[in-house]
This record gives C-alpha cells, structure tokens and sequence, in this order.
C-alpha cells in the first residue's frame, strides 16, 4: 500500500505505468478474475493535476520539443549509431550513460548531427544497450529477462510463495521503467532488484 501510495504521488508517468503493469502481470497470475477491477485505475483521472500530466505526454508541443532535444531525439541518434554497429555494438560504456558522458566518448561523433548532441543519456535502457552491446547484447539481455520471469512464476506456482509473485510485479515494474530510464545506472533501483532476484532465484523450486 506504500509502494502504491509512493508510485501515485510522484507524479512519475513511469511510475504509474509501471505500476499499472505490474499489477496486471501479479493479478493475471495469482487470479485473473480480479483483472475485472483494473478499470477502477481510471478514477485517478479525476483528479485535474494527473489529467494534465498524462495529456501533456501527447501534446504537440511536448512531441515537437522532444524531436529536438527529447526522448524522440535519443532514440533517433541512439538507432542510427547502432545501425553502424549492429552485431556487437560500439562496446560497454561508450554511449547514453554517464559513463560516457564523464570520459567524452568517441561515439558521440558518430551520432546523426555529426557531434552536436541534444540528450547524451539515452533515456531507454534498451535503447543503450542495443547500442552499446549490438543484436547479441540485447538478445541476452531478453533471455535473462525471460528466465528470471519463468523461474519466479514457476515457484510462485510451486510453492505459492507470495514474494516470488512480488518480485516478478517489481522486476516487471523495474523493465517498464526502463523504456523511460537508464534504470542499471541508477544504484537505489538497480541494486535492490539485483538483491531481490538473487535471493528469489538462489532457492530451489
């Protein structure tokens, strides 16, 4: 209830999408018949603070300005300098993080304004690692994520375990997230789900 709480006055569209998610996936699981009350989510559009937040995400003023120097931009340059690199990308830490940011690197060049840089993170993890490790980063990366989902539903199932079925509501919140976020820079989030999936998929099912 916290978490919920927490998630719902942050005014994050992430968030609530993440959220939103996640409990779906943990009630789909646990039983789909309760799906049913997801619409009542919907009644947080009566409040004109969250109208206006969600709206503003499809303005077109906020679409146009994220062209220039926004999200759209970063996944343009970001896309176009993994297309030079596809299989294995430009290498770990050399684009859309802040360790590239901190070392000036090399990649930036590469970029589709040859140089001129509007946004040096990504704001995607996926995106940063399709360009940083290619088609074989992002497909490993993709099998880890259904492992660990496979493995945490199948013990849920197994033992009805209720923080298995927690973890795959966080880890699935924690992958939403990255469509907005390089979420594995950011320690507070990336360490805890770390800890979590290792303590969850440390036990024998």
């Amino acid at each position: 209830m916290i978490c919920l709480f927490s998630a719902g006055f942050s005014f994050s569209r992430s968030a609530w999408l993440g959220l939103a998610f996640s409990m779906i996936i943990c009630l789909v699981i646990y039983n789909y018949k309760y799906v049913i009350y997801l619409p009542l989510l919907a009644l947080g559009l009566l409040i004109p603070q969250v109208r206006n937040r969600l709206f503003l995400s499809v303005s077109q003023d906020y679409i146009f300005d994220s062209t220039l120097d926004g999200r759209i931009w970063a996944f343009q340059n970001g896309f176009y300098i993994f297309q030079k690199h596809p299989l294995l990308g430009t290498g770990p830490g050399s684009y859309g993080g802040k360790l590239a940011l901190n070392y000036a690197s090399p990649t930036y060049l590469e970029g589709v304004q040859s140089g001129y840089t509007a946004l040096y993170f990504t704001d995607n993890q996926y995106l940063q690692i399709l360009t940083q490790s290619g088609i074989l980063g992002i497909l490993a990366f993709a099998g880890f994520v259904v492992a660990s989902f496979s493995f945490l539903i199948r013990k849920y199932i197994a033992k009805k375990d209720i923080m298995s079925l927690a973890t795959v509501g966080i880890f699935a919140c924690f992958l939403v997230s990255g469509l907005f976020a390089n979420v594995l820079e950011f320690g507070a989030i990336a360490i805890v789900i770390g800890l979590l999936l290792g303590k969850e998929m440390s036990d024998n099912i």
